[in-house]
């Protein structure tokens, strides 16, 4: 019933008409020079970082997404790449959100420094040293699998609104535009996706996330088993997901097919840990001699 209820809400906001009246509402876009040219010879890209801010209305996320690429091609940006789940914002539709939300972290925080305090000594009680993957986890005592079919009744209406409004923002705006990652739903399963626009709006592909955290296996997520690599006029580009980037493999396979430039949204929420960048882009452009660029 609960399942029914916000599936119908996020058809209601995420309304295509609604969407598309709201866009060609805005201001046009600036005039920018050198924006046209096709050279590859440098080229600028926009990371961006950002935080989760849930939104009440889609006018609102609408907004949101607008700054960035508006900023991004004021700086002269051919590119603009958002980072992973880059939709949660969209939950601050369903009533009391905000309210379970706070509840949720501050809970997740207090179970966490129970779990650690029981947890400084090994069975032969020695000290041991909680590692990151102990936080992830261990996390909270929350069953994620719960919010499967939560994101199942909305995965639609999510891809086809967000489908939209970076359809029509990278046209807007005439810029290559990566809409970060969301999950949508084939054939009653999960996965992790992310979508790359051209600068007239057109699609030009979608990358599934391959390698999924503990979290995304909790959540029943299935995972991709395709690597591909964008012939742009830019460059050639690869857009693996967040953890895909913990296996030299995933860069060595984009490098195989020619990419010059490996972008990766992430969307880690813990402070920040050196060995977890180790772990990341910034080791595997090293190793196999590519550009990378990371948006979180």
């Amino acid at each position: 019933m609960i399942n029914t209820i916000i599936k119908a809400i996020f058809r209601s906001r995420m309304n295509l008409s609604r969407i598309e009246k709201y866009i060609e509402k805005m201001p046009a876009a600036d005039s920018v020079s050198g924006m046209g040219e096709n050279c590859t010879d440098k080229v600028k890209i926009a990371a961006v970082q950002r935080e989760i801010k849930p939104v009440k209305s889609v006018e609102s996320y609408i907004d949101i997404i607008d700054r960035f690429i508006a900023e991004a091609r004021r700086q002269g940006c051919r590119l603009v790449v958002f980072p992973e789940y880059n939709f949660f914002d969209l939950f601050g539709f369903i009533p009391g959100f905000l309210f379970l939300n706070h509840y949720l972290n501050k809970k997740a925080k207090a179970d966490r420094n129970k779990k650690f305090k029981a947890d400084k000594k090994d069975e032969n009680g020695r000290k041991r040293l909680i590692s990151h993957d102990d936080e992830a986890n261990n996390q909270n005592g929350f069953d994620a699998s719960l919010l499967t079919p939560v994101f199942k009744a909305v995965a639609s209406s999510i891809e086809d609104g967000l489908c939209r409004i970076f359809s029509l923002l990278a046209e807007k705006y005439g810029i290559y535009v990566y809409t970060g990652s969301f999950l949508v739903c084939r054939a009653q399963k999960l996965y992790n996706v992310g979508f790359l626009y051209a600068p007239d709006g057109r699609l030009v592909g979608s990358q599934t996330k391959i390698h999924l955290t503990d979290f995304e296996e909790q959540l029943g997520l299935s995972r991709g088993h395709s690597l591909d690599v964008y012939h742009l006029d830019i460059g050639r580009i690869a857009i693996p997901i967040c953890m895909d980037a913990t296996y030299f493999e995933t860069f060595f396979a984009a490098v195989e097919q020619g990419a010059e430039l490996v972008v990766l949204p992430i969307a880690n929420m813990e402070e920040y840990s050196l060995p977890r960048a180790i772990r990341g882009i910034w080791g595997r452009v090293q190793e196999s001699y590519v550009y990378g660029i990371k948006a979180s």
